[in-house]
C-alpha cells in the first residue's frame, strides 16, 4: 500500500506544477534550480547504446533540439553501470546544474530513462528543466496490449502508435494474426478470409450478436459461436516484409511482440478455406476445428511456421478462449472435453518447445464456474459443464467441461485470465500449480481487490485489449487511450493507490490530447502557437453547476504544458437544448487560428458498443452545431457529431469520443471511499463525469470572428452543455 511519504511525493508531482512524468516513478526528488537546455545537446554514451540514443535524437527533433555525440563533458551522459534494486528495466536519472546523467543495468533501462527525459523536456515550459533525482523501476515485468494487425492504410499511424507505447513504458504486444499476413503455403486462406470479411460487412443483422435472439451471423447458425474479428488486418492482410518491419520497430523500442495465432477456437481464419477440418462440418462459417483430425494441425503448423519465420518470437499465443463446440463430430464424440482441450494444447506446446518458443493461452476454459447440479445454462461458464440453447434446433446442447485440462499443463506455460471480474481467487488456482499468469482484457473499472491480487507472486502483469480495428478510431472507442494510460501507471507504479485516481485522471486528461495528436501526425494550432485567449462567455450562462448532473465537484488542475487551458472557474455553464433555449448567440471578438470548446452532451445516445467485437463504424448522429460568424457576414459551421466531437457527460465506462479529447474528468465515489478501495466491489459504484475539449481549426484565420451561435437539434433528447471557449492566436 502507499506510504505517507510516497503519497506526498505523488501529490508533489500531481499538484505543485512539476513536469508530468507518466507512469509515476518510484522516487522523484525535486530540487531548486533548473538546467537550461541548449539548441545542441551533446551526448556521451556506451557503444552498446547507439540504438537507444538514436531514438532519443529523433524524439528531440520535435522540439527543435539537435542531439550529437560528444565528449565526457557532454550535456547528457548515458551509461550502463550496476545498480542494486532497479532490475533490468529500472534506471537512475539526474538533472544537475552541470548536465543530465542516465544510468541503468541494461539498455532497456537506459531506453526508459530516455523516455522519462523526453517527458521532462516536453512537459516543461520552454527548455528549462527543474533539477531532479529519479530512481525508478517497474512493479510488473509484463505491461502489454492486445491488438489486431493494422491494415495497410493504417501502418503509418501504427508506427507512431509504437512510439506512444514505448514512451509510456509498455513492453509487450499480443498481436492477433489469423489470416492477416499473406501466406505462401496457403494463399487460399487469405482469399477465403477476404471474402468472409466482405460478406460479414453486409450480413443481415451484422456479423456479431451479443444477446440471445439478436439477428446476426453468430446467432443465425443456432449454436453459440465466437466473434469474428473481421477488423484484423483491415479485413485483408499485410505482406511479410511489412510485418517484419513492425517486429523490428518493436525490438528497437524494447517491446516484445507475441503473435496470437488462434487455434482450436476462434479459427474462422483457417477453417473458412478448410471446412473439412471443422468440428461442425455443416456450419457455413465454422469457428472451431476438430482436434482429432490430423489435417487440422498440418495446416495450422504450416501457417504457424511462416509466422514464426517472419517474427522470430520468444512466445506464441495459441488463443484457445471461448471453446464451445466440443466433442461433437464422429472423431471426437466419445472423448472428454478435458482430454480434447489438453491434448490440443500439449500438441501445440510440443511443436513450439522444439523451436525454443514459450506457449501462451487464454485461461477461461480452465475455470469450473458451474454452481448447481454441475450443469448451468448460460454463456459465462468458463470450462465448466453447461448447456447452450441452439436457436435453430430449439434444443439445449451440452458443452462438455474442459477445466481438468489445467492439471496437465506444463510448468512453463503462460496464462491470461480475463475472468478476474467474476471471482476474487482466480489467480490463486494457478499460483497453487506454479503457473505464471497475467490479467488479460485488463480494465481497472471491473477489477475487484485489484491491488492485492496484482501482488500475488505468480502474477507477472496484465494486458489491455482493444477488440476494434487498430487505428485512431478503434483506439478512441470505449476510451481505450485512457485505459492504456491508467493501466500502465498501475503496472509500473509500485505505490499506485486507488484513493488517488481522481488525481491520476486529471493528469491523464491533460496528457491525452497531445499524445493523440502525435499518433495522428497532427500539429494543431494550439501546439504551435501557445498564445491562448480565454473568451469570456459567462454573460450567456443560464445553468448553475449543481443543476442536474452536479459539476460543482470539478476542480481545475495545473495545466500540463502543450495542452489547451480553459477558464473553468465560474460556477455556471451554458445549456442549449430541451432543458433551456434551443439556440444561443455568443458575441466574441477576435481573429483566431483555432477555437477550442469545452463541452459535453447531457443525454447518452446510442454510440460505439462497449463490447462489439466487430464494429467497423457507426452512423453519423448530429446533435447540434456551432456556427462561427465572421465580421464580413460569412460563416462556417461545425457540426456536433455525437461520439465524434462531443459525447455524454456521464457514461458507465467514461467513453471517449472519436475526435474530441477528455479535458476534465471527475469520478464521484460512493460513501466510504477507502473501504470501497479495499472491498470486493468493482469501482463501477462511481459516477463518472467527463467534459470534452475539441479544437476547431479556422479555415479563415485572417478573418475577424464576432460570434458563435450554439444550435441544438430539435429532435434530439438532450442538451449541449458549454463550459468554456479558448481562442488560439
Amino acid at each position: 500500500m502507499l506510504t505517507e511519504g510516497s503519497m506526498m511525493a505523488q501529490k508533489s508531482i500531481l499538484h505543485q506544477g512539476k513536469p508530468a512524468i507518466w507512469p509515476l516513478p518510484d522516487s522523484c526528488r525535486w530540487h531548486d534550480g533548473s538546467l537550461q537546455l541548449p539548441d545542441l545537446l551533446t551526448i556521451c554514451c556506451d557503444d552498446s547504446l547507439v540504438q537507444e540514443t538514436e531514438l532519443f535524437r529523433k524524439a528531440m527533433t520535435e522540439f527543435g533540439i539537435t542531439v550529437r555525440p560528444g565528449s565526457r563533458n557532454a550535456v547528457i551522459s548515458a551509461r550502463i553501470v550496476h545498480h542494486d534494486g532497479i532490475g533490468r528495466e529500472g534506471y537512475v536519472l539526474e538533472v544537475l546544474p552541470s548536465g543530465i546523467s542516465l544510468e541503468a543495468n541494461t539498455g532497456t533501462g537506459i531506453f526508459y530513462a530516455f523516455q522519462t527525459l523526453t517527458q521532462l523536456i516536453s512537459n516543461s515550459e520552454g527548455r528549462s528543466i527543474q533539477l531532479v533525482n529519479i530512481t525508478d523501476s517497474p512493479f510488473k515485468p509484463m505491461r502489454g496490449v492486445h491488438l489486431y494487425v493494422p491494415s495497410k492504410a493504417n501502418l503509418p499511424w501504427f508506427r507512431r502508435f509504437l512510439d506512444f507505447l514505448s514512451k509510456f513504458k509498455f513492453n509487450a504486444i499480443f498481436l492477433e494474426m489469423g489470416a492477416s499476413m499473406r501466406f505462401d503455403r496457403h494463399p487460399e486462406i487469405n482469399l477465403a478470409w477476404e471474402v468472409f470479411c466482405k460478406e460479414m460487412l453486409v450480413y443481415p443483422g451484422g456479423p456479431d450478436s451479443n444477446h440471445w435472439g439478436d439477428d446476426g451471423m453468430q446467432m443465425r447458425t443456432g449454436h453459440i459461436k465466437d466473434s469474428v474479428h473481421i477488423e484484423n488486418g483491415g479485413g485483408s492482410c499485410i505482406e511479410k516484409h511489412e510485418l517484419a518491419e513492425i517486429v523490428q520497430l518493436c525490438a528497437e523500442r524494447h517491446i516484445e511482440i507475441i503473435p496470437e495465432v488462434q487455434g482450436l477456437s476462434h479459427a474462422y481464419w483457417m477453417l473458412l478455406a478448410h471446412k473439412d477440418c471443422a468440428e461442425r462440418p455443416d456450419d457455413p462459417y465454422p469457428d472451431t476445428w476438430c482436434p482429432s483430425n490430423p489435417e487440422s494441425y498440418q495446416i495450422y503448423f504450416d501457417c504457424l511456421q511462416e509466422i514464426v519465420d517472419v517474427m522470430k518470437p520468444a512466445t506464441v499465443s495459441l488463443g484457445h478462449d471461448e471453446y464451445y463446440s466440443i466433442g461433437l463430430c464422429g472423431r471426437c464424440r466419445e472423448k472428454t472435453g478435458h482430454d480434447l482441450f489438453a491434448g490440443d494444447i500439449l500438441k501445440c506446446h510440443a511443436w513450439l518447445r522444439e523451436r525454443g518458443i514459450r506457449t501462451h493461452v487464454w485461461a477461461d476454459k480452465f475455470f469450473n464456474l458451474v454452481k448447481k447440479d454441475e450443469v448451468e445454462i448460460g454463456m459465462g461458464s468458463g470450462g465448466g459443464k453447461h448447456l447452450s440453447f441452439n436457436l435453430r434446433t430449439g434444443r439445449n446442447e451440452l458443452v462438455k467441461p474442459t477445466y481438468r485440462a489445467l492439471d496437465r499443463m506444463p510448468a512453463d506455460i503462460l496464462l491470461s485470465d480475463w475472468y478476474y471480474s467474476i471471482g476474487l481467487l482466480t489467480q490463486d488456482m494457478f499460483c497453487d500449480r506454479g503457473l505464471s499468469l497475467l490479467f488479460g482484457n485488463f480494465n481497472p473499472d471491473f477489477f475487484m481487490d485489484m491491488e492485492a491480487r496484482l501482488r500475488r507472486p505468480n502474477v507477472v502483469g496484465a494486458e489491455v485489449s482493444i477488440w476494434h480495428e487498430t487505428s485512431d478510431t478503434g483506439l478512441s472507442m470505449t476510451d481505450n487511450l485512457t485505459k492504456y494510460l491508467t493501466a500502465v501507471n498501475i503496472l509500473w507504479n509500485k505505490d499506485y493507490d486507488f484513493r488517488a485516481r481522481d488525481q491520476y485522471n486529471c493528469v491523464i486528461s491533460q496528457i491525452y490530447p497531445c499524445e493523440r495528436d502525435k499518433m495522428n501526425g497532427v500539429v494543431p494550432p494550439s501546439a504551435i502557437s501557445g498564445s491562448f485567449c480565454f473568451i469570456d462567455i459567462s454573460a450567456f450562462f443560464n445553468s448553475p453547476m449543481n443543476r442536474g448532473s452536479d459539476f460543482s465537484s470539478f476542480t481545475q488542475e495545473n495545466r500540463v504544458p502543450n495542452t489547451i487551458p480553459f477558464d473553468f472557474h465560474i460556477p455556471a455553464y451554458l445549456l442549449v437544448g430541451h432543458e433551456e433555449q434551443e439556440q444561443a448567440i455568443i458575441g466574441i471578438s477576435g481573429s483566431f487560428r483555432s477555437i477550442a470548446f469545452l463541452h459535453s452532451y447531457t443525454a447518452a445516445l446510442p454510440g460505439p458498443s462497449a463490447h462489439a467485437c466487430t464494429y467497423v463504424g457507426w452512423e453519423e448522429d448530429i446533435v447540434g452545431s456551432y456556427v462561427i460568424g465572421y465580421a464580413d457576414g460569412t460563416s462556417e459551421q461545425l457540426l456536433l457529431e455525437y461520439a465524434r466531437n462531443i459525447y455524454a457527460i456521464g457514461t458507465a465506462y467514461a467513453f471517449g469520443a472519436h475526435r474530441a479529447n477528455p479535458a476534465y474528468r471527475r469520478r464521484v465515489l460512493a460513501e466510504h471511499e477507502e473501504q470501497l478501495a479495499t472491498s470486493r466491489k468493482s469501482v463501477l459504484a462511481e459516477t463518472n463525469f467527463t467534459l470534452f475539449g475539441y479544437e476547431w481549426v479556422n479555415p479563415h484565420p485572417e478573418k475577424h470572428i464576432n460570434s458563435v451561435t450554439v444550435r441544438h437539434h430539435p429532435e434530439k433528447p438532450g442538451s449541449i452543455a458549454l463550459f468554456a471557449i479558448t481562442g488560439i492566436k
